[in-house]
């Protein structure tokens, strides 16, 4: 026993023998619902044909999402853990590349697409787009004075560094979180669900199954799975016809 702590796990998406791992120490502060937290984390990405690292990084760090083209790793600080422990992460979710072992954050999703009279709670469900000029995520909000949360999927354009959000005109009529999404194939339209429950709740809320393009228009939703005469989502109720 050294000591050392893995938290999470990834294949490359394009060389199977390489396996990236975050490992930490615990931190004995910090305990969530049966959760041991991670300090002094770093990332291993390693040949598992050979027991080579072939990259490492240090950061804080725990959810990692490999690019499609496998050159990069997005990562997101102990905060993320949210989900799982209820710590928010307001924080900027960065980038590792493998080739040049540097690392870059986007600052901007923290601080950009906040509604008027509300603050960011936490961002989460992170997702890279399948040609990896883009990430796509969750973004919730809160209200102090009225106590509602509202919720967002944004899109992040690595090329241009700026941000959409194509559910934005749901948040005020609404006031509810997305607990999940789902993008076509083509990535031109989103299945979501919108709902008073949301990432950071451990139950099943009133909500109803959404589909909208990514340019925020063509607004479609429907109700199902009725409980107490309230609609609620079916998860994974999306199945994307193939593309040609």
């Amino acid at each position: 026993y050294d000591g050392i702590w893995e938290a999470e796990f990834a294949w490359s998406p394009i060389n199977d023998n390489y396996l990236a791992i975050v490992r930490g120490t615990p931190d004995e502060d910090v305990l969530f619902y049966g959760f041991q937290v991670l300090k002094n984390t770093f990332l291993h990405v390693i040949d598992v044909s050979t027991g080579e690292v072939v990259a490492e990084h240090t950061a804080d760090m725990s959810t990692i999402r490999w690019s499609p083209d496998g050159s990069k790793i997005l990562y997101l600080d102990s905060g993320s853990l949210f989900p799982r422990n209820r710590r928010a992460f307001t924080s900027a979710p960065c980038i590792y590349d493998l080739q040049s072992n540097q690392s870059a954050c986007l600052t901007g999703i923290p601080i950009t697409n906040i509604p008027p009279g509300y603050q960011l709670e936490t961002t989460g469900l992170y997702s890279w787009s399948p040609d990896g000029t883009s990430i796509r995520y969750m973004a919730l909000y809160y209200n102090p004075d009225t106590f509602e949360e509202a919720g967002n999927v944004c899109i992040y354009n690595l090329l241009n560094g700026k941000i959409s959000c194509p559910t934005a005109k749901l948040v005020e009529p609404h006031g509810w979180g997305i607990s999940d999404y789902d993008f076509s194939p083509d990535g031109r339209y989103i299945d979501f669900c919108y709902s008073i429950s949301n990432i950071g709740n451990d139950y099943t809320g009133e909500g109803y199954n959404g589909l909208i393009t990514v340019d925020g228009s063509g607004f479609l939703s429907w109700q199902n799975l009725a409980s107490d005469s309230k609609s609620q989502c079916s998860y994974s109720s999306a199945i994307w016809r193939p593309l040609p």
